[in-house]
């Protein structure tokens, strides 16, 4: 059974670009969301 900590010390660049784009997709989603929530509440106070 391969730990996380294994997995990160043989492919640290692999294991570090999959949390990174995780974490991206995540804020990405996060900031969408909320510009969406934004222009839904311009739209409805204009």
């Amino acid at each position: 059974m391969l730990s996380v900590t294994d997995i990160s010390q043989k492919y640290p660049t692999y294991f570090y670009e999959k949390v990174m784009l995780f974490h991206i997709s995540k804020e990405k989603w996060r900031t969408d969301f909320l510009f969406s929530i934004n222009q839904k509440l311009l739209l409805f106070f204009l």
